[in-house]
């Protein structure tokens, strides 16, 4: 299910991470939890994302971007953002297995590799 908000830029950085903000009753409606990978898109461009959640740094409709993801991306204020909560990767079930002991197969781990080069998998996933 995609879902479209208005574009705020916030003046944070976060240090290298796609990071957005959701208002805490649309991050709810939309059943988004802070972690959560999303994918947005505006005037043909598409980026991978990581949800967070505020009650006070966006206003209902509004999707916060942190400064990494709209100063390189030619996102301006107010602009629609289509936003596209992604399932969790299938690397994520190796990921899952190899923790618990359990062989992974060579195709399991082209696919965590693909998915960090894509940037599917978050900071907890890949340390």
């Amino acid at each position: 299910m995609a879902f479209s908000l208005r574009a705020k830029r916030l003046d944070f950085a976060t240090g290298g991470m796609n990071i957005v903000v959701f208002r805490g009753r649309d991050a709810e409606n939309f059943g988004i939890l802070p972690g959560d990978k999303l994918e947005l898109s505006w005037d043909g461009q598409k980026e991978i994302v990581t949800a967070d959640i505020s009650h006070t740094a966006v206003q209902h409709g509004e999707i916060g971007l942190f400064h990494e993801l709209w100063k390189g991306k030619k996102i301006h204020e107010g602009d629609a953002i289509m936003v596209s909560v992604l399932s969790r990767p299938m690397s994520v079930q190796a990921i899952r297995k190899r923790l618990l002991g359990q062989a992974v197969s060579d195709a399991e781990i082209r696919s965590i590799i693909q998915d960090i080069v894509n940037g599917r998998l978050g900071e907890v996933e890949t340390t």
